[in-house]
């Protein structure tokens, strides 16, 4: 995955998905009104997104763990 994509893109990536996940996570926990379908929409969405972003996390790792880091200490908690 990191040879196809540039440092930058990979921290673009990176970034957006991590907010993808962090949105999706704050609806799932405060959106009383979802139906069952969209929530389980939400949660594939995740897995997906998740799955993204670990490949993303280990491609940046390779490159500057230091950088990595940084980043998650810059972008809210997932949990």
């Amino acid at each position: 995955m990191n040879e196809s994509f540039s440092f930058d893109e990979l921290k673009l990536m990176y970034s957006l998905t991590h907010e993808c996940i962090y949105m999706n996570n704050r609806q799932l926990d405060s959106d009383a009104s979802l139906s069952p379908e969209t929530r389980n929409d939400i949660i594939d969405e995740n897995k997906i997104a998740r799955h993204c972003w670990r490949k993303l996390r280990a491609a940046l790792a390779s490159k500057s763990p230091e950088f990595l880091s940084a980043l998650d200490a810059s972008l809210q908690s997932l949990d």
